[in-house]
């Protein structure tokens, strides 16, 4: 008898495997199947919304957010059923906002949307010939100026700052002439890389950060400083090689200011290789 009984364990075992998984695996589909229904036949409870103050930025606050996620009130979203609630298009909503880097956007098991918005940080302000300002964020795009808040940056000027501002704003205008005007425009940066490196060497340095209020830039081999403590104007040259003429600028400041003064020269130019030459 056992030996029939172990034939038939043999015969069938394989079989029997199979329609168990078989079986696991419907049933495994039919409760997430039921899950899933019964999440989007969930209504909106609550918005909790989460934004990244990382950088002390405060162009983006909660009543900006819930004015994008309810079209300014005409679409409310708490009462809602899940399935109802289109979060993809809210988050490239979010997105579109100038100030608004990246957001996520899910409705929880509990029925409520949680929104999470992460800033953009503003490195400088572009003042341009016809009066219109702009930030500049550690990206290299523009960012319109804010009536909510106002960043405490790094100032930029001069002919040639204007013209690439203008460039830029023109070919940010044909790009966006022929995409979905829900899809991001592709990355691209105001200035090139020497000046983008000059900009984030003097506001990653807490001392530089502090003692340069602005950059005139009259063409890219044409480039001043201005400090705010002393009247000169910092003659920088071509920002290349800039670590080493800000050592040489700082070995100045040590040595010969505590000295003459702050105010004594008019000008200190960096433009000469291993030199310093300054003017009364």
């Amino acid at each position: 008898m056992n030996k029939i009984v172990h034939r038939l364990n043999g015969k069938f075992r394989k079989p029997l495997v199979a329609l168990l998984v078989a079986g696991v695996t419907a049933g495994l589909f039919f409760l997430i199947g039921f899950a899933q229904i019964n999440q989007n036949e969930k209504r909106c409870r609550e918005i909790f919304v989460k934004i990244d103050s990382d950088y002390d930025n405060y162009f983006v606050d909660k009543n900006m957010v819930m004015k994008i996620i309810t079209n300014d009130g005409k679409n409310p979203v708490i009462g809602k059923f899940k399935k109802e609630i289109p979060v993809t298009q809210i988050e490239k909503m979010l997105k579109k906002n100038p100030f608004v880097d990246k957001a996520e956007v899910f409705c929880d098991l509990n029925g409520n949307m949680n929104v999470t918005v992460s800033q953009k940080k503003p490195i400088a302000r572009i003042l341009t010939g016809s009066g219109t300002s702009y930030y500049l964020d550690e990206k290299g795009d523009l960012l319109p100026l804010s009536q909510k808040y106002t960043a405490r940056v790094l100032v930029i000027s001069g002919k040639q700052a204007d013209l690439e501002v203008r460039k830029f704003l023109e070919n940010k205008r044909k790009k966006m002439a022929v995409q979905h005007p829900l899809k991001p425009i592709a990355d691209s940066s105001v200035f090139s890389g020497p000046v983008m490196e000059l900009i984030q060497f003097i506001i990653s340095d807490k001392f530089w950060n502090m003692q340069i209020a602005q950059i005139n830039i009259h063409n890219f081999s044409n480039v001043d400083l201005i400090p705010v403590v002393g009247d000169q104007v910092i003659q920088l040259g071509e920002p290349i090689e800039i670590q080493k003429k800000f050592q040489y600028l700082m070995a100045f400041y040590r040595q010969a200011m505590t000295e003459t003064g702050w105010n004594l020269y008019s000008s200190i130019s960096l433009k000469f290789k291993n030199q310093i030459v300054c003017r009364k």
